[in-house]
């Protein structure tokens, strides 16, 4: 008899941890499948950090080149066309994975906006006044493009300090 109570309290056991594996099996499942999908993701935001890192390197980068490229052409008659770098990855890139940095690409596209005001309105003036020049415009042209440089650095360092505030830290 002592056998048989022995065999059968084995059996229930085993029964009561076999469904006890069946109810929080699927727990700890779930909060693993959580564990990782965070880190996935935690993942993904460092990658597009970067990304929007290398973007504020290139706007910076592309806005000296301006610089020094019109400075360069600003002895000719009819200088080179120079765009100025594009906010269109910077502004994606934060837009949808940092939108907490809006705010300062707000203000950088509002400070454009009035420098390019600014140089329209004193080109205006001075046309009106029948002193604009070539080399007016030029001079014009520079300081503009300058402040623009000046602006792109002040922009990606400010970006840079919210990103580095923002990212998930890698975790040992």
């Amino acid at each position: 008899m002592d056998e048989n109570v022995a065999i059968i309290l084995a059996a229930v056991v085993g029964v009561f941890g076999a469904l006890g594996g069946a109810l929080i099996g699927p727990h700890f499942q779930r909060k693993h499948e959580r564990w990782v999908a965070k880190r996935s993701d935690e993942q993904l935001v460092r990658e597009k950090a970067q990304e929007l890192f290398d973007e504020l390197d290139r706007l910076t980068g592309k806005s000296h080149e301006a610089v020094i490229a019109y400075m360069k052409t600003a002895t000719q008659e009819t200088p080179d066309s120079l765009p100025m770098p594009d906010l269109g990855r910077i502004r994606a890139i934060s837009t949808i994975y940092f939108p907490e940095c809006q705010a300062a690409i707000s203000e950088f596209e509002e400070e454009a906006a009035k420098r390019g005001k600014a140089s329209m309105e004193l080109i205006a003036e001075l046309n009106k006044e029948g002193t604009l020049t070539a080399d007016a415009i030029k001079v014009i042209t520079i300081q503009t493009i300058t402040d623009h440089q000046s602006s792109s650095g002040k922009l990606a360092k400010r970006l840079r300090q919210q990103l580095g505030t923002t990212i998930p830290r890698l975790k040992q």
